[in-house]
This record gives C-alpha cells, sequence and structure tokens, in this order.
C-alpha cells in the first residue's frame, strides 16, 4: 500500500487502497457537513469561519474554529513521529499504527455522537458541544493525510481534492504536449492522470455513501471509515511483515 508514488507502475491492489482512503474521506467530511455543518479534511473552511465569526462577535465560536485545526496538525505531527522520524533513525514505520488511531477516532466519534456526548445530528455547529466531535475528525484526518503524504513521497492526498484536482490540470497539458513517438513519457503520464480521476470518484463516491448513510444511522456512520480505516492498518501491517522478513524497513 506504501512505498508507491503516483508516477510509478503502480499495483492494481495498492490503487484500491488509495482508493478506499479517499472513499473514507470523502464519507467523513459528509458525516461531519449532515453532524453539525462543518467540512473537517481540509483547514480551509475553519479559518474563513473564523473570520466570520470574529466580525460578527461571536468570539468563543471564532476561538473555537482557530483552535480545532491545530488537531489536523497535531494528527500530522503524530504520523510524522509513527513514520518519518522511524524511517529516518532506521527503525520500521508504523503505518498500521495510524490507522489504527484513524479507526479509534471513528469509533470514538460514532459512539459519542450515539451515546448523546455532542450536539444533536443535523444541528449547526455548536463549538460548546461540537468541539470534541471536530478534534476527533480533524486529527484522524491529519493522521491519515501526513500518513499517505510520507508513503508516496507526497504524490498523493487522499483527504481532500484541490491538490489533485490541480495536479489534474497539470497533468492533461503535459499529455497535450507529449511527443506521440515517446510511448513511454506518453503511457506513464496518462496512467498517473488515470490514477487521479479514480481518486477524485472515490472521494465523490464516498460523499454519496456516507451522505446516504449518515442520514439513516446519523453518528453510528462514522463505523463505515473505522472499519475502511481498519482493513488498511491490516494491509499495512502485513506489508511491514513481509519488509521485516526482507530486511526492508
Amino acid at each position: 500500500m506504501y512505498r508507491h508514488t503516483i508516477k510509478e507502475q503502480v499495483p492494481a491492489w495498492t490503487v484500491f487502497n488509495w482508493s478506499l482512503l479517499a472513499f473514507l474521506s470523502g464519507s467523513v467530511n459528509a458525516g461531519a457537513f449532515l453532524g453539525c455543518a462543518r467540512f473537517v479534511t481540509h483547514v480551509t473552511g475553519f479559518a474563513t469561519h473564523f473570520g466570520v465569526d470574529m466580525v460578527e462577535g461571536r468570539f468563543v465560536d471564532a476561538l473555537g474554529m482557530l483552535t480545532v485545526p491545530v488537531f489536523f496538525v497535531a494528527g500530522a505531527m503524530g504520523s510524522a513521529l509513527l513514520v518519518n522520524r522511524r524511517i529516518e533513525t532506521g527503525r520500521e514505520p508504523r503505518y498500521d499504527l495510524v490507522m489504527l488511531l484513524v479507526a479509534a477516532c471513528m469509533v470514538l466519534s460514532a459512539l459519542g455522537g450515539h451515546f448523546h456526548w455532542f450536539g444533536r445530528f443535523g444541528d449547526v455547529a455548536h463549538i460548546q458541544s461540537d468541539f470534541f466531535l471536530l478534534v476527533l475528525l480533524c486529527g484522524a484526518s491529519g493522521l491519515q493525510n501526513a500518513a499517505i503524504t510520507s508513503a508516496s513521497k507526497g504524490s498523493v492526498r487522499s483527504t481532500h481534492l484541490t491538490g489533485i484536482a490541480t495536479d489534474l490540470g497539470i497533468g492533461f497539458v503535459k499529455i497535450l504536449y507529449t511527443n506521440l513517438d515517446d510511448r513511454t513519457a506518453m503511457t506513464r503520464r496518462v496512467r498517473t492522470q488515470g490514477i487521479r480521476i479514480v481518486l477524485v470518484f472515490s472521494f465523490i463516491l464516498g460523499s454519496v455513501a456516507g451522505a446516504w448513510l449518515f442520514i439513516e444511522v446519523h453518528y453510528l456512520g462514522f463505523l463505515l471509515p473505522a472499519a475502511i480505516a481498519l482493513h488498511v492498518a491490516r494491509v499495512a501491517r502485513k506489508e511491514q511483515q513481509g519488509d521485516r522478513k526482507g530486511g526492508v524497513y
């Protein structure tokens, strides 16, 4: 699942697992929006809400909106400690543990909502009641995004579409101006664009499936991304065990 960049000849199984991560993020974003009218897999919206709340005099809400993205960064830092730092010091990266933490955040979100730890599902977010939910979802998103970014050397982002959409635009122009006689370059660029398109549609499909599920079962819908995260953790663990036997970290 890891040790690949999007520009390589990536195995279909790896692309499938990347797609699952994009699906996971799409479903989490849909659940957060339906549950408390917030998008959590990117930080831009929080910065915008902070500005609006400050101008309109909702200073407590503004402080909460400014604080929550810190946990996205904290999640990314936790992932860096479990992956990047361990690689730099010659130890085995723990992609599996990162995804287990993501799963734990999803389970806590599902059970916390079900047992009324947060605000009522579907209400506009109130930072006093929804802060912990947003912390869990932002932290999980930071963990996942940093892990897959590190694993793919920055070529795959699974929690939001802005970077992928930008890369798609650049990639299409590169295809248009690729020498048709250079079949190797053309094949590589077309394959890369194909993977990006798969990731975009996986995120959208996750949003659609997640929206349907959250409307039906409310907070318990977070058990779906939890199950996906557990699957990816299992895949990562099996691959890490194979690396250990082969003497490769």
